[in-house]
């Protein structure tokens, strides 16, 4: 068993397997998700370009130093782009907020006054939090 954090496989095969299963999932529901086009295509882009490096890299013909450097550069850019979309577009976002929510939910959670300076050398700022429909003690910081 592994023990790598790691979501992505290890292998470069299993890699542009996930990139393919990825955009054939992604393409089609693309606007229930709100995933804007250009970035699946981008993705698709990608994951082409590195499919034709690594063929290039593979094979013995046309295997050379630049063609394995091209290689592992069109997977770093997969790969980023991938972690890209999965951080934006397939993990779990909080919906936003409704209009028929109550307006204590509404509000910012936090409210900054300034007040008046004891010296010319330091402010202070007063933080009032409002934290599930409660006001909290406020809490003082002074910066230097």
């Amino acid at each position: 068993m592994s023990t790598s954090k790691d979501w992505l496989p290890n292998d470069r095969d299993g890699q542009l397997a996930m990139c393919r299963a990825w955009i054939a999932v992604a393409v089609p529901n693309e606007s229930a998700w709100g995933i804007p086009p250009a970035a699946m295509r981008e993705l698709n882009t990608l994951c082409q370009a590195a499919e034709n490096t690594l063929a290039a890299a593979k094979n013995e013909t046309t295997r050379t130093p630049v063609a394995t450097a091209r290689c592992k550069e069109a997977f770093d850019a997969m790969t980023a782009k991938m972690r890209d979309a999965k951080r934006r577009y397939f993990l779990p976002h909080p919906p936003p907020p409704r209009a028929d929510a109550p307006a204590a939910l509404r509000r910012p959670l936090f409210t900054i006054h300034s007040r008046g300076a004891a010296n010319s050398n330091s402010s202070e700022l007063e933080t009032a939090g409002v934290l599930s429909g409660r006001e909290t003690e406020p809490l003082y910081f002074s910066a230097m």
